[in-house]
């Protein structure tokens, strides 16, 4: 059928829309292309009409069936109806409604091996799910399971091209098809689409995103913590599996015919591909990987391709774990029942439709449309059918509601005090004069002239005073205040009291504390290099240095104070102490799971992909690009192979961060240096860190020291 050209209207048609400014007035609906003369109900998403006819759509969707087949009242007012069809206002994107009624109305996207649009697919399958549309939904996931096997052999079948879509091969496409997956619940086909996310951005633009066409897009927070997880997975995983021939080669007696050659091989391969930051190739292909020069012997050549193959299944089998999901063997159930429906297809078109129909009703309460038939019209239409109200729970019945917790006496409690502070139902009795000496704030607070006062905000005829703070941290800042605690000649002091000092202090235009919680920031994080050795990895004037997790405090301290200066250093030590794996996931601290926010995360894991590259060309540059031949080397091949192995014991399979490390925390490998070798090695690394102190900062997208400087100026 197709839609007949439809009576003049006073609305505007959508071609007739401009970009210009809106009143503040609702806008008036906009008729689409989609108009059928003798249609009998309106749809309306985002201001988009749709006339359609009731029993196509309820043929296709059991949703809308429901929907129509509950007697409605009458329709009152112009609001509600359109030519005399009633409106049913849907939720939904009008272009992915557009999309799923030119499929049931037009026939369209529906050929034989036509390719779609993903942004066609996503709206079959999610409205399709929503809908009880199942020949849409079904289509959908036929597309994206054969786009994406569950198995090895079927997956390299495919040479990269996703099969009956048409925008995956342009950029961006893995990252449509991500967010389409997640929407849609889709777990089996997540393995792969976050692996081929991982090969095609770099971990600067997962981090921090990337310009596509002049529109800076960027990944979920939440999808970027489980993508760094996984390619930190993905990094120990290729290294015992696809390149397990690189990291343990053969035994000698395997008939290799030159292992100084092909031991040499290896490590050029090694230092090639996975150095100075290893990248995602556990799924590549033997010939990709197989560095020219002197090459392996036959012998190793035959054994390191057996194994490359093997290896590459081994990964293939453990790529859903790597991102944390269920085993290919779990997720192939979420295919099943698209088999069970491919042999209903085979059978009679009446009795597929009516057992559809009865299969759907016993699962009502699986899908969004059916648990509550008439709430679901609700949220579909505006006024169409009212649900029966629901008694509401009495007070005395919820368990959720109590009554006010009556506040509690602190310590702090002078009885000829004249002013009560209150903090999270927590009194503080003290002296307005006092307070008032150390805070301009609470000075110019009791200097305003007061109302007369209520019962409810006196207490032993003391004025109250609601702070929105912390009771903890109210209390450290009036200890220091009123009873000198914390202020000792060289005490050292908890975070959280620094943190109470600098922010609250800061809040109140308490200068005195204020500067004391930054005097020791900066003394603990200071400026220069060599300030920063002499601390030897201490930080004076802070409790907690030994202790777990007192970086992620000063962290948070540092962002919330807003003590940028400190960050390059504090954001580096965490680099240090902290795994990717935890960074991303979080960790274990007395049987409480902790972890950073996401955009914490997001800021670590850029800052990471930085340093890598930063230390390779500054700390380690001695390591991956030596002067060849270095000047006065008595013993070139041995020297060589030295700062390979060095490099390989290090920084492979997983990198770390090592751009501050002194000389003598590496170990080298293999042969030992030569005098001549040793000396200048050492010296590079020396200046190296130096240049790569100087970069810090900017790994983390901060102002270089000298503008940070500008922060500490007024202490000075």
């Amino acid at each position: 059928m197709s839609a007949s050209q439809p009576a003049p209207q006073k609305r505007k048609r959508a071609e007739d829309l401009t970009d210009g400014p809106s009143d503040l007035a609702p806008a008036d609906p906009v008729r689409s292309d989609i108009w059928f003369e003798d249609g009998n109900v309106i749809l309306q998403a985002e201001g988009v009409q749709f006339k359609v006819l009731k029993s196509i759509l309820a043929r296709s969707s059991p949703v809308f069936g429901d929907t129509f087949s509950i007697p409605q009242p009458p329709a009152s007012g112009t609001n509600h109806t359109v030519d005399g069809c009633p409106i049913v206002h849907l939720s939904d994107s009008a272009k992915e409604i557009g999309y799923v009624l030119k499929a049931l109305f037009q026939n369209e996207y529906m050929g034989y091996d036509e390719e779609l649009p993903i942004a066609v697919i996503a709206a079959f399958l999610c409205l399709g799910r929503k809908y009880n549309i199942k020949k849409l939904e079904r289509e959908a996931r036929r597309r994206l399971y054969r786009a994406f096997p569950l198995t090895l052999k079927e997956s390299d079948a495919l040479n990269d091209a996703l099969p009956g879509t048409n925008g995956c091969h342009i950029e961006d496409g893995y990252i449509d098809i991500l967010s389409l997956a997640r929407r849609a619940e889709m777990l089996s086909i997540l393995p792969r689409v976050l692996y081929m996310i991982c090969t095609l951005y770099s971990r600067k633009e997962i981090a921090k995103g990337w310009v596509n066409e002049g529109v800076t897009r960027c990944l979920p927070l939440d999808e970027r913590a489980v993508i760094f997880a996984g390619l930190d997975a993905i990094y120990s995983a290729q290294a015992q599996t696809t390149f397990a021939w690189l990291y343990h080669p053969a035994a000698p007696d395997s008939g290799c015919t030159a292992p100084l050659e092909c031991d040499e091989t290896r490590q050029k391969t090694l230092i090639a591909n996975l150095s100075p930051a290893p990248l995602p190739t556990g799924l590549d292909s033997w010939e990709s990987q197989v560095e020219s020069g002197p090459g392996l012997c036959i012998s190793c050549a035959e054994d390191a391709q057996a194994r490359h193959t093997a290896g590459r299944h081994a990964f293939w089998e453990q790529l859903p774990s790597l991102f944390d999901l269920p085993p290919w063997a779990e997720l192939q159930k979420e295919r099943q029942d698209l088999s069970y429906s491919r042999s209903l297809d085979r059978r009679r078109p009446e009795i597929l439709h009516t057992e559809a129909i009865s299969h759907d009703l016993k699962l009502l309460r699986l899908t969004p449309s059916a648990h509550r038939v008439p709430l679901l019209l609700r949220s579909m239409a505006q006024s169409d059918i009212e649900p029966p109200q629901q008694k509401r729970k009495r007070a005395e019945n919820s368990t959720d509601e109590s009554a006010p917790i009556e506040p509690v006496r602190s310590d702090i409690w002078y009885a000829d005090g004249n002013v009560i502070l209150q903090a999270e139902g927590v009194h503080f009795k003290v002296h307005k004069s006092i307070l008032a000496q150390s805070s301009s704030i609470f000075e110019d607070m009791f200097s305003l002239p007061q109302p007369p006062s209520s019962g409810a905000d006196t207490m032993d005829g003391c004025p109250i005073v609601h702070l929105s703070d912390s009771a903890q941290e109210v209390e450290y800042v009036l200890r220091a205040i009123f009873q000198q605690q914390y202020m000792g000649y060289e005490e050292e002091l908890p975070v959280a009291v620094v943190a109470a000092f600098l922010c609250l202090g800061r809040k109140y235009d308490m200068k005195k504390l204020e500067r004391e919680a930054r005097r020791r920031l900066y003394k603990a994080f200071p400026l220069t290099m060599r300030d920063a050795d002499a601390l030897y990895d201490s930080i004076p004037g802070i409790i907690g240095s030994e202790v777990d997790d007192t970086y992620i405090d000063i962290l948070a301290l540092a962002r919330r104070g807003e003590v940028y200066s400190i960050l390059p250093r504090v954001l580096y030590v965490i680099c240090t102490i902290y795994t990717p794996m935890e960074i991303a996931k979080g960790w274990e601290k007395d049987g409480i799971t902790r972890s950073l926010p996401l955009h914490e995360r997001a800021a670590i894991f850029a800052g990471l992909d930085n340093i890598y590259f930063a230390q390779a060309k500054t700390t380690f540059e001695w390591l991956y690009h030596p002067d060849t031949p270095v000047p006065g080397c008595t013993t070139p091949s041995e020297c060589h192979k030295s700062r390979q192995a060095t490099a390989i014991l290090n920084f492979n399979p997983t990198p770390r961060p090592a751009g501050l490390d002194y000389w003598e925390d590496h170990t080298m490998s293999g042969p030992v240096l030569c005098r001549s070798c040793f000396e200048k090695a050492q010296m590079r690394h020396t200046i190296g860190r130096q240049e790569f102190w100087e970069k810090l900062p900017s790994l983390f997208d901060l102002p270089p020291w000298a503008e940070l400087q500008k922060e500490r100026e007024d202490l000075i």
